[in-house]
């Protein structure tokens, strides 16, 4: 049963890293619920292969990290580095949400310290359920909003569009690297030492910030 919950809430964490992801670039979600549900389980089974089977829970962050960029520029057909980006955004957003909840909840006693570390159990499973509303609620409001960006151009007949990179598509992936490294080393620090957690939370921010701020210059440059 734990396997199956862990199975089912992992896959829920891709889930939620590409509806952020689809959204705050105003992408539709219905033409790509196949994608994603191709995404979430293929990436969730191999975080359980690294976690629970081979026990190298360093390399699963990475490992699905790079599988998600991959399968996005596949199915969903969009260029590498507007892959990688949309892959940082909604794991920035996720991670950021994840350390938020818990820091705020865990005075009310729902949660331990080395909660934040754990891959199963009531507790991890119970941040994950809180995390998952908090970013599905986001996702909704910048859909009803209409807000986002559109500097990602929707590719049509399952075709990529063809583009030539400019500078700042150079520095966005650069700052989406550098973003999942951050992300890396965030949750490695977490694990290691769960009482340091709020380190954690403005080093994800100003991360998030500075790609949310990178591709709002691309939009302009292109309006």
């Amino acid at each position: 049963m734990n396997q199956l919950l862990y199975l089912i809430l992992g896959a829920l964490d891709i889930i939620v890293i590409l509806t952020v992801a689809l959204k705050v670039f105003r992408f539709p979600l219905r033409p790509y619920l196949g994608s994603i549900l191709i995404i979430a389980g293929s990436a969730s089974l191999l975080s359980y292969l690294n976690r629970i089977v081979l026990h190298i829970q360093q390399w699963d962050l990475p490992a699905q990290h790079l599988l998600i960029i991959v399968m996005l520029r596949l199915l969903v057909k969009v260029r590498w580095h507007e892959a990688a980006a949309m892959t940082a955004v909604g794991a920035l957003f996720l991670v950021l949400v994840v350390n938020l909840t818990f820091i705020l909840l865990t005075p009310l006693q729902l949660f331990e310290l080395s909660t934040i570390a754990k891959s199963t159990g009531a507790d991890a499973y119970m941040l994950q359920a809180f995390t998952h509303a908090v970013c599905f609620l986001t996702s909704y409001i910048l859909h009803r909003g209409r807000y986002g960006f559109t500097s990602i151009v929707i590719p049509t007949n399952n075709r990529v569009i063809a583009q030539k990179s400019s500078p700042l598509d150079k520095l966005i992936i650069g700052a989406s690297i550098i973003s999942s490294v951050l992300i890396v080393l965030a949750f490695n620090w977490v694990w290691r030492h769960h009482e340091s957690v709020t380190i954690v939370v403005p080093i994800i921010a100003v991360a998030l910030f500075m790609l949310i701020r990178l591709t709002y210059q691309k939009e302009l440059q292109e309006a």
